[in-house]
């Protein structure tokens, strides 16, 4: 799996890429920026304002907290390598769906 984000962080133009195992900053290594993506995962952000999934290293999770609360402004230059689960509906009968 690899996801890229673009977007602008502190001003600069930022591109970040996560293989399933660490994320890069430009092609670097950045604990300070990392460990800052990481404590946005753990706080499981609602996707879409109403979903929230129940494991912080949900792909779904990664790619909101990339698009909505890592850089300056959100961002829509995100990229995924593999299929995402789609979040579910009322229409997918899931018991104590709550939105």
């Amino acid at each position: 799996m690899k996801i890229t984000a673009n977007g602008i962080r502190d001003g600069e133009k930022l591109e970040v890429t996560y293989d399933g195992k660490e994320f890069l900053f430009d092609g670097m290594n950045n604990p300070f920026l990392a460990s800052e993506i990481r404590v946005e995962m753990s706080e499981l952000h609602p996707i879409g304002g109403t979903f929230v999934v129940d494991d912080k290293n949900d792909i779904r999770n990664i790619i909101e907290v990339l698009t909505n609360y890592f850089f300056d402004r959100p961002t829509l230059d995100v990229t995924c390598s593999e299929e995402i689960e789609p979040i579910p509906t009322y229409d997918d009968e899931v018991e104590d769906i709550v939105y």
